[in-house]
Parts: structure tokens; sequence; C-alpha cells
């Protein structure tokens, strides 16, 4: 099967976590109008900025945690985070610099809190009842009482009250999908959100509407999944046909490829693991390359206009630079992810090699909360609109005003990147390629769309890469063009470069 050489969405991702990214009011909490404010940090509408084409925000909608992912509201904004008018301004500011609002939605739970979960246990009779797996309901009747879903028990009993599933903790029973009034209610939120101006959707654990705790024997959750991806996919194309829906299915390239049969894309988890085994010489190049195109493969089995979303690391996981401090690996490893094909996502603070904290003080934040590491406040430089602890400088990593006067900070570099890229059409829209290399420290591979070709190469050896003598070919870590001297083409080690062709 040929693989389509156009990619319906384009441009790079940024993805806030919003209580800790920029405070608007002074509260200590970040918030709808601290992002505001900074819209122009992403893109001006005017070449200034990052670049940035999309902001994927965590959830906004009221929630008793700070992580807002067990919520009691699916269509309102958290108090703590501002108004519904709020949200209304930020879209359409957004819209003004090219900027498409992504928003978390989380269909595969709700708070225990939520009035829908409190009817559910108040009156088995009423239609809510039939939103959650409840011990002694048609739809529970399959499933085992004793299911461990990640080390957890997926079985909870209050003592007031009838048992129900809840696969990622007992204050967020799992929603019944089998039920057609729940799925309706389901697209009701989606189309409220997509009337007020949305791009698209985020969607939280894309894979587990249906876990493996919540199906009969012999019947594939995956394909009960897709299959409800599907239907939402179709609704959503009906009032925005470019609608991007982006889900987090957090497993192999295989089991990914299957919900590009419901969803537009779904982000590349284990990528930045692969990235670092590359840059530190635990995987040669050809090993990267090959899992990277059977990944792409799978993908167009399934769908030749899927789109797939690159990342390093995200809230879910330890911060990137955490775990690989070194500066120049931190700028090849952003050059690898940022020239692959699809739409890359940056993880707040990312493009300032922000590492995880050791310890938080803000109220907001519950210090044993280990996730809660990766999830600490973006380093402005100055005290207006910090959220939360205040760090001593150069903490979690150099602040962006440090970095926004250093030429060779990070910053600067992702900076330089998102504009190339921006300007590249074939790093934009093409597909992915390996080319074949005899280096194992050399990562060497192409992306075309149309006439358009751009060579990428990483040089994470010890010794000077020639490259080839056709296109032109910038240095990635300089911003330079490359020279040919006495007929050659060296990239140094350590570094990366594009060969532009078309």
């Amino acid at each position: 099967m040929k693989r389509q050489t156009y990619s319906p969405r384009s441009g790079v991702y940024y993805h806030i976590f919003v209580p800790f990214f920029r405070d608007g009011n002074g509260d200590g909490v970040g918030d709808l109008r601290g992002i505001i404010q900074t819209l122009d940090y992403f893109n001006d509408g005017k070449g200034g900025g990052l670049g940035v084409k999309g902001l994927w925000l965590s959830p906004v909608h009221p929630s008793p945690s700070y992580h807002k992912y067990d919520i009691t509201d699916f269509y309102a904004i958290d108090p703590a985070f501002g108004t519904m008018e709020d949200f209304e301004t930020l879209v359409a500011e957004a819209n003004k610099r090219g900027i498409g609002i992504v928003l978390d939605l989380i269909f595969n739970c709700s708070s225990h809190l939520h009035p829908w979960f409190l009817k559910a246990q108040e009156d088995a009779s009423s239609p809510e009842a039939g939103y959650y797996y409840l011990d002694g309901s048609e739809d529970a009747r399959y499933l085992d009482r004793d299911a461990v879903w990640n080390e957890l028990p997926a079985w909870h009993f209050p003592e007031k009250g009838r048992g129900y599933i809840g696969i990622y903790s007992e204050v967020m029973p799992d929603f019944n999908f089998n039920s057609p009034a729940l799925r309706e209610e389901c697209l009701k939120i989606a189309r409220f959100w997509l009337k007020k101006g949305v791009s698209g959707f985020r969607l939280d654990s894309a894979m587990h509407l249906f876990s493996t705790a919540e199906v009969e024997e012999g019947v594939s959750h995956h394909a009960k999944n897709v299959a409800w991806w599907r239907e939402f996919r179709t609704e959503c194309r009906r009032l925005r046909p470019d609608v991007f829906l982006v889900g987090e299915v957090w497993d192999t390239p295989a089991v990914r490829a299957l919900y590009y049969g419901g969803l537009d894309s779904s982000f590349h988890f284990y990528l930045g693991d692969g990235i670092a085994a590359f840059l530190e010489g635990k995987e040669d190049a050809a090993q990267f390359a090959k899992r990277m195109e059977n990944s792409c493969l799978a993908a167009s089995l399934i769908d030749p206009a899927y789109t797939d979303s690159p990342f390093l690391s995200n809230h879910d996981m330890l911060r990137y630079a955490e775990e690989h401090p070194d500066k120049d690996k931190l700028k090849q490893a952003a050059a690898i992810y940022l020239t692959m094909e699809g739409t890359p996502f940056i993880y707040y603070g990312e493009e300032l090699g922000m590492h995880a904290a050791k310890e938080d003080t803000c109220p907001y934040f519950p210090a044993y909360d280990y996730l809660g590491r990766a999830r600490t406040a973006f380093d402005w430089g100055e005290e207006e609109g910090m959220c939360g602890a205040r760090f001593q400088k150069g903490y979690l990593s150099p602040s962006l005003k440090e970095q926004k006067q250093d030429r060779g900070s990070l910053y600067r570099f992702y900076e330089r990147l998102i504009r190339l890229r921006n300007a590249d059409r074939a790093l934009t829209h093409g597909r992915f390629s390996p080319l074949p290399c005899p280096d194992p420290r050399v990562l060497s591979y192409a992306l075309e769309y149309g006439a358009a070709r751009t060579e990428v190469y990483h040089n994470a050896g010890s010794s000077p890469f020639p490259l080839p003598l056709g296109g032109d070919a910038v240095d990635l870590m300089t911003g330079e063009h490359i020279p040919t001297a006495q007929s050659r083409r060296a990239l140094p080690p350590g570094h990366s470069a594009i060969v532009c062709y078309g």
C-alpha cells in the first residue's frame, strides 16, 4: 500500500500543564489569563515567538485535584483557572496568532464526586447508574471481581453504596461505554467545546475506555475502543472537518496503529527512550531507523493519512532532561524529534531543559505525588507570573529570561529549529524513510512531500561525517550553511544537519 505524502496536521504543538505554567492573577496558581498574557511567547502571528501552531491544555474542568483528571463538570471551567469568558478569550486570541487550542478530554472516568456518580449510587434505576460499572449491574456481569490493573485492584467497595470499577483510582470511577446514553453524553461534550472554537482534543487513556478488566473473556477491548473512537471522530468531523484528535495510546507501535482506525494521531511513546539510547551509544542508528520505519508502516496499513505525534516526555513521565542532562545531547535530542514526520509536541519547559523537582512546597501540589516531580513551575526568571514554589536560580534549569539573553541556550536552539521546520515543506508535511548509512553512530533519514525532499543527519559519533554534496546543507546546531571545501562537506561530531532539495 502506498503511503500518502500529505499529513492533515502540521506544525509544532506545546503541552501546557495549566496550574504550573503562568499565574495571571497573583494567587500562585497557573490559569487561563496567564496563558493569554503569554501567547506571543508561542507565536505572535508576525513571525516572532517559538513558532508554535497549537497548544494542548491539561484538563481545565472543575475537579477536586490539582491535576484535574477527576472531573466533576465536563461543561465548565475550574474557578482556579478562570471563567468561561477567559477560555473564549484564549481561543479567540490564540486563533488570531494562528494557534489552535487542543483540549484534554477525559472520557475514561469521572470524579467520585461528580453528580452523575452520586446519582448512580443513590438510585439504581436512574439513567446515571448505567454510566458506570456498578456491582450487580447487567454490564458488570462478566467482570472479574479480583481483576488487577497496573498493580491496583480494579474493583472498589465503599462502606456505603455499591461497588464499582475504577482502574486508576477509587476516586475515579470508570465510565461504562456500553451505555448509549453515556456515549451520547460524550458526543454532546465534544459538540459543546467544538462550538467554543477548540481545534481538537487530546484524548486521555484512549485505549482504556474499555479496559481488559471491562470486557468479557474472548472479546478484544481494543476493537471496542476503536469502534467508539470511529463514532466519535465522525461526529467531530461533522462539526469541524479539520478537527485534530490525538490519543494517548501508551503501547507498542502495532497497538498504536490499531487506533488510527478511529483517531487522527497518537503520541509516539518510547521515542524519547529510543533517542536517548542512540545518543548514548546503547543502540545503533540502523536499529533506531528500522523501528521508526516499522512504526510508520504499521500506522499506514490502518490509515494512509495517519499523523504521528513525536515527543520526548510528558506529564506522566520523569522529565527527559532529568534522566539525560547533557546540554549538547539535549539539543541533539530536540533536533531528532523535531525533524521527525508528523506533529511534534513539546512538554512545557522542555525548551529550557527543565529538570524534575526534588520537592515542591506549593500547597496546591501534594509532595507525595511522584508524577508531580515533572509538573513543576515554569521558570520565567522573574516573580511576575511564577506559579507555586519559587525555586533558587538554576534549580530546575536556567530561566527563560537568562536563556533569551544567551544565543547558545537550549531555548534559542528550539526557537531556531522550529522556525526552520515551519519554513521547510518536507519537514512539515513529509513522510519518513531511512537512508542507508555505514556509520552506526550517524542517524540519517529523508522526508518527502511532493517535489520537496529534505535529508536529515545526526552525528552522535566522535569523527566528522561526510555529507552529500548536492542540495542546501544547514547545521542545525549553529543555524549556518555548511560550506563545501575541496569537494567535501563535513558534519562535526555532536551536530545535526538538514540537506534540502527542491
